[in-house]
């Protein structure tokens, strides 16, 4: 599934939605994964951001649990912050009711100012018709939020 801006290459947070902060785009310290562009918010204490996708059909193989769900994403940390960050996956209905959320462990990257490739996969559930692909940091200190993520990545396979 291709995400919109999903390397903040549109130069802004277009195609994603704030829940929570401010996602918004910086182009150094560090120098983003690739291109010109990664994904941090200036100022927030939390930030979740999403983007919604409609599960392509057929839905029959989502309702018979053969659909999985994996994110892939590089993410990075200031080089004197604490603050972390991490991605993570939520299934919804077609109305949109919440089904499932699964969050990856938000880490702090070391050494700082180096990107590092993370991913999970989830299970898609019975009756998921949308996934959202999500940012989540969090400031620990200072008045940055400095967890930076690029490059994300939505792929669905069944087994």
């Amino acid at each position: 599934m291709a995400l919109t801006n999903s390397g903040a290459e549109a130069g802004d947070a277009s195609g994603w939605t704030n829940e929570s902060g401010a996602l918004a785009v910086r182009i150094d310290n560090p120098y983003p994964h690739s291109g010109v562009y990664y994904f941090y918010d200036a100022a927030n204490a939390t930030l979740l951001a999403r983007q919604r996708q409609a599960i392509p059909a057929p839905n029959a193989d989502v309702d018979a649990g053969k659909v999985y769900a994996r994110l892939t994403w590089w993410q990075a940390t200031y080089s004197a912050g604490s603050d972390v960050s991490a991605c993570g996956l939520r299934c919804l209905d077609a109305t949109p009711t919440q089904l499932s959320q699964a969050i990856a462990a938000e880490i702090q990257i070391s050494p700082t100012m180096a990107w590092r490739r993370r991913s999970m996969a989830v299970q898609v559930p019975a009756g998921a018709r949308n996934i959202d692909a999500l940012i989540k940091m969090t400031r620990a200190s200072g008045t940055a939020n400095d967890g930076y993520t690029d490059d994300i990545s939505l792929t669905l396979y069944a087994l």
